[in-house]
């Protein structure tokens, strides 16, 4: 946590995690709507991308949520450029199996998922 005033995740609010590369990703959280279920981060990770975040969770009224997740990615230089031509499509999908099970397990167990 960089910055909060709650110490929670909130509007404004600045953390970040680590990155499969040399730099830190640095999340701030741009809206914070805990009635409507919205979220929306902007994460950069420096010398290689901005990347803007939304969320928003639907109550089915049956028991059930759906996601609308949309993410918006934009290169800072030419290699990330090309991954974003050719391999993002394909890798995110992956990330994005490993996430709904990761949060799938969350919900079943109240435990986060090890790997």
């Amino acid at each position: 946590m960089i910055f909060s005033k709650s110490g929670l995740i909130e509007k404004d609010c600045v953390f970040s995690t680590p990155h499969h590369g040399n730099e830190q990703t640095i999340w701030y959280v741009t809206e914070y709507d805990r009635e409507n279920y919205k979220i929306q981060f902007v994460r950069v990770t420096p010398n290689e991308e901005v990347v803007k975040i939304d969320i928003c969770l639907i109550d089915n009224e049956n028991g059930t949520t759906t996601s609308n997740i949309t993410y918006q990615y934009t290169a800072l230089n030419d290699s990330k450029n090309l991954w974003i031509k050719e391999k993002l499509e394909s890798e995110f999908k992956e990330n994005m199996i490993e996430w709904e099970d990761a949060i799938n397990f969350y919900i079943k167990t109240g435990q986060k998922l090890m790997k």
